[in-house]
């Protein structure tokens, strides 16, 4: 939804669109009875878009502009700018210290300390974190954050120090 919106804001607040698209809709369009404009200029002033305090009704476009930055997303920082909305690995990072810091998080997410799960759980649970959970899991293995039985039937926490 807030893809959508975006947009339309923006666009409201651009002096240039906003008067080609006010000519584009008033083409072909009967004019308003006094008591039918009197009546949306009441809605669009309760929207707070239009500013009714001076001689005439003036766009407020600082009322849009702040309706932008409320849909404004803080950008995600540290290893949390790897992730998807939904949580799910998005990429994986290319510095070594990050990529194991972010198989860390995401490994706690997976499993409990001093917990032990077969490989058919866990790949079901890795799956819930990213689109290659085989991918991931081997990384668990390869990083040390994860360990395995030989056989590969159990997997847990590597324990921290």
């Amino acid at each position: 939804m807030t893809e959508l919106v975006r947009p339309l804001l923006a666009a409201l607040v651009n002096d240039d669109l906003r008067l080609v698209l006010a000519e584009a809709m008033v083409t072909g369009v009967e004019p308003l009875s006094p008591a039918r404009r009197e009546r949306a200029i009441s809605k669009l002033v309760a929207t707070g878009v239009l500013d009714d305090t001076g001689d005439a009704a003036m766009f407020d476009v600082a009322k849009v502009r702040d309706a932008l930055r409320s849909l404004a997303v803080p950008r995600a920082t540290g290893v949390e700018r790897f992730l998807a909305a939904d949580g799910r690995i998005d990429r994986y990072p290319t510095d070594h210290d990050t990529r194991v810091e972010l198989l860390t998080m995401i490994a706690h997410r997976a499993l409990q300390p001093d917990e032990r799960v077969t490989e058919p759980v866990l790949t079901e649970r890795l799956e819930a974190l990213a689109d290659d959970a085989v991918l991931l899991r081997r990384h668990l293995i390869d990083y040390g954050i994860a360990q395995r039985t030989p056989a590969g039937t159990e997997y847990w926490l590597t324990p921290r120090p």
